[in-house]
């Protein structure tokens, strides 16, 4: 919990994190919210994502216009255009 919000974070597969390194990093995370700091956006920010209020946002307009440029070449007739 972080300012009253539960938060869930995947510490990584079971054949891929052992058990000693999932001990670690849960033990970072709770000393993280000790602090209070959100363990889910400082690992976003250390593998380099943004926050998702930082990124660039397109309307839905925007992305449609994009595929339908992309994808223009491959319709057969005019009428898949204007569709």
């Amino acid at each position: 919990m972080l300012n009253g919000r539960a938060r869930e974070m995947g510490l990584g597969s079971l054949k891929a994190v052992s058990l000693a390194s999932a001990r670690e990093k849960v033990t970072f995370c709770r000393s993280s919210l000790a602090d209070d700091i959100d363990p889910v956006e400082a690992r976003k920010t250390v593998h380099g994502r943004e926050p998702t209020a930082e990124r660039k946002t397109i309307t839905f307009e925007e992305a449609a216009n994009t595929y339908m440029a992309a994808h223009e070449a491959g319709w057969k007739s005019a009428k898949h255009a204007s569709q």
